[in-house]
């Protein structure tokens, strides 16, 4: 799986080992960092960790997050959106909740437009 972190405008960089992405953390200094728990070399929720030490004011985002923002994006609600995903519907609302605060948007809809406008959206029917 690919690792990416964006600035509020553009990709930055994609890796797929926690070497590289602590160096171009380091290097690029991003705003948000989408990443999925498994890399090829290393360990992302380990990573998600060290990114604070090196970016303070950094945004995470586990990919759980980035496919219930995705289903968001194609129109399911988080009961259809955890069915889809595997999870119980608390759970996905409890990430709802993290992706919300993360990007400081008070509803679905900020997100969407968030999301939209960072290009942290994957095509719609996938």
């Amino acid at each position: 799986m690919f690792h990416a972190a964006l600035s509020r405008q553009r990709l930055l960089f994609m890796v797929t080992t926690e070497a590289e992405a602590i160096e171009a953390l380091a290097r690029d200094r991003p705003g948000i960092l989408p990443i999925t728990p498994k890399l090829d070399q290393g360990d992302g929720l380990h990573l998600v960790e060290r990114t604070h030490s090196i970016v303070d004011d950094i945004r995470t985002i586990v990919l759980c997050e980035q496919e219930l923002i995705d289903l968001w994006v194609e129109g399911l609600g988080d009961r259809q959106a955890a069915e889809r995903v595997g999870v119980s519907y608390a759970t996905a609302r409890s990430y709802g909740r993290s992706v919300r605060r993360k990007l400081s948007a008070a509803g679905r809809a900020k997100v969407l437009l968030e999301v939209l406008s960072l290009g942290l959206v994957r095509a719609v029917g996938r």
